[in-house]
């Protein structure tokens, strides 16, 4: 069982990866393998990353939410974050990264 500091801890980390998530879905879109970019440059492991969000696409899920905690869902920045990964991912999918 976690005690409040582990929850904290573990609430903070879970901060910084949906930070760093953020920033490399922005810049790049969601692609196979992203999760070891993630973690590498999070500095955490992948296990890591999966014992607080299970699979990159519950991280990525929570970066969206984070975006609508912040700004308002539907709002123009949230909409604007998960456009932009779309085209990202297209992008990378059609082989113009």
């Amino acid at each position: 069982m976690f005690g409040k500091k582990e929850k904290e801890d573990d609430d903070a980390l879970r901060q910084h990866i949906i930070s760093t998530a953020e920033s490399i879905y922005l810049d790049n879109g969601r692609y196979k393998g992203i999760e070891s970019e993630i973690a590498e440059k999070a500095g955490v492991s992948k296990k890591t990353i999966r014992r607080l969000f299970e699979d990159e696409q519950n991280l990525f899920a929570a970066c969206c939410h984070d975006y609508m905690d912040t700004f308002g869902q539907g709002s123009l920045l949230h909409k604007s974050f998960v456009f932009t990964v779309l085209n990202k991912t297209n992008d990378y999918n059609a082989g113009k990264k």
